[in-house]
């Protein structure tokens, strides 16, 4: 009952925090809102910049400056994001920065859907090649799910290009070639629309696009950066949390942790916390995995993993249950994301980080439990003799009867003598749930 309700005290603390929104900006005249998208895309973050770019229109920013440093993320939440830079009222400046920055996968097609496209020096874009992952283990995924998956992808991004100018050809390679470019060949191939000497940094950039004229829902707009400060767009602490649950590294480990942590709570009830912080993970995991598309056969071996684990608690199987559930929850963690919007090389270092935390965390906690499975399996000493001749501390003063404690053990203890608490005493003889002691003297020659 109390582990109940600290578990709800904490649920609500979080649920509590993760509500409260940041105060909005206020308005500002000449203004450039620039909105920061680095990392992983996960939903929260698609949702900060969608909520970013309305309310720039809001306060009638002059531009919009979306910054781009991402492997790539979830596809819905892309599509949603490129739908808000269409509909947008204002000219929408996207740009790879800073140095050494890359718009990956899913960046490419925000990139290539600004009214106007920069790179900073040394980044990159491209690698959209749609990923898949098998839904079962050695099963390749059927030719046609994956044509109609690339036929989309490569529809939508020759659409985007399509629309904005730039050149479809490369668009498409950046698909059918996983094809992956930096400024310089962007520049030249038209992909992007400012020299690289001119978007080596922010003020650089917005000084060569002043006056530009660029086509905003068919309207010729101009673009005025001419003195115009800088406002940040800043993510909320619902988005900031929803962003860390969101992403599926992060969803996969707190489901591994949580299910490990209450079936290690199980087998030794005596302990509070590790039920109570496992049931918390497990709801920040399952909560987080809804943030993205997940794998059906990745959620049934994360399942299959936890009920391994119980069996082994109840089934004397030297670890041979537990080993599996350990396998199950690696194996089943590695498989959870389902997104084609993310890189084979993202994919392959989430892989080998779930994969390694499962092992290394669940061996552990096999480890520890089956040990002290092994301790309570083993038959009490409880027989007269065994007891006799046995050296304790008393707890309290013992004035005929008191308390004692031996092996770790708290015993009811009788004494002819007067013994004084922390003294050591000798066990002369058992009474049922009573120890006969007398004070302990060393023996001297």
């Amino acid at each position: 009952m109390r582990k109940g309700i600290l578990l709800l005290g904490i649920v609500l603390i979080i649920s509590g925090s993760v509500v409260i929104q940041a105060e909005p900006e206020p308005a500002y005249e000449n203004t450039i809102y620039v909105i920061t998208l680095e990392g992983e895309l996960t939903k929260a973050l698609g949702e900060s910049v969608i909520r970013g770019i309305h309310y720039a229109e809001e306060i009638d920013a002059n531009a919009i400056l979306i910054l781009l440093d991402t492997p790539g993320g979830v596809m819905d939440i892309t599509l949603e994001i490129n739908k808000a830079i269409s509909n947008s009222n204002l000219p929408i400046i996207t740009y790879v920065y800073p140095s050494s920055a890359m718009a990956a996968s899913a960046g490419t097609y925000i990139l290539l859907n600004g009214h106007v496209a920069a790179m900073a020096p040394a980044t990159t874009i491209g690698a959209c090649k749609p990923y898949f992952m098998p839904a079962i283990p050695g099963i390749a995924v059927p030719e046609d799910a994956i044509n109609k998956t690339v036929s989309f992808t490569i529809e939508q991004i020759k659409n985007i290009a399509r629309s904005r100018g730039r050149n479809e050809s490369i668009a498409e390679k950046f698909i059918t070639e996983d094809l992956a470019i930096n400024e310089e060949e962007a520049f030249k191939f038209g992909v992007i629309d400012v020299n690289p000497k001119d978007s080596v940094s922010i003020p650089r950039l917005l000084s060569s696009l002043n006056n530009r004229g660029v086509m905003v829902k068919e309207r010729p707009t101009r673009i005025r950066t001419a003195g115009a400060s800088l406002l940040y767009h800043e993510i909320s602490l619902t988005e900031k949390v929803q962003n860390v649950l969101g992403n599926p590294a992060a969803a996969s480990i707190f489901l591994i942790l949580g299910i490990l942590l209450v079936v290690f709570g199980i087998g030794s009830p005596e302990y509070y916390a590790p039920e109570l912080i496992g049931a918390l993970l497990l709801i920040l995991g399952i909560y987080g995995m809804g943030l993205f598309s997940a794998n059906i056969v990745g959620v049934v071996l994360i399942v299959l993993g936890a009920i391994l684990f119980l069996v082994e608690l109840f089934t004397p199987s030297f670890g041979l249950f537990g080993i599996v559930g350990v396998i199950s929850l690696a194996l089943g963690a590695a498989m959870l994301p389902k997104e084609p919007w993310i890189t084979s090389g993202w994919m392959r270092n989430f892989q080998f980080m779930v994969i390694g935390v499962a092992i290394g965390v669940g061996l552990f906690l096999l480890f520890a439990l089956i040990k002290i499975l092994q301790i309570r399996r083993k038959k009490p000493v409880i027989g007269k003799k065994e007891m006799i001749g046995l050296k304790g501390e008393a707890i309290t003063n013992i004035k005929n009867e008191g308390q004692i404690k031996i092996r770790g053990e708290i015993w009811r203890a009788k004494s002819e003598t007067e013994i004084k608490k922390g003294e050591i005493v000798e066990v002369i003889e058992r009474e049922g749930l009573s120890l006969k002691v007398r004070p302990f003297r060393k023996k001297t020659k």
